[in-house]
């Protein structure tokens, strides 16, 4: 269905249309535009996140990153810390 791959689609919820699209309909919509990489990673919850970026950065097969990775101490297998930290408040770049 074209609403799936759709940048305004968030949580299940199209906020051009105000609805819920039916994921069994395919429907034409003057609004569609293709979502990018940017657009899935911000629509993420803190737990879709948090296993992102740990599989993203991983470098072995064990699951650990590479080496300088800031997230290194947080991506351990079966460990949340990652979620943690998403939840931890921001420090301003001073």
């Amino acid at each position: 269905m074209k609403c799936r791959n759709c940048r305004h689609l968030y949580k299940d919820w199209c906020a051009h249309k105000l609805d819920s699209p039916d994921p069994d309909l395919d429907r034409e919509c003057k609004d569609y535009m293709q979502a990018t990489h940017a657009d899935r990673i911000r629509s993420m919850s803190n737990e879709e996140l948090s296993k992102f970026l740990c599989e993203f950065r991983s470098c072995d097969s064990d699951g650990y990153p590479c080496s300088g990775c800031k997230a290194e101490s947080y991506c351990r297998p079966g460990h949340t810390g990652m979620e943690d930290w998403l939840q931890q408040l921001a420090e301003e770049d001073t």
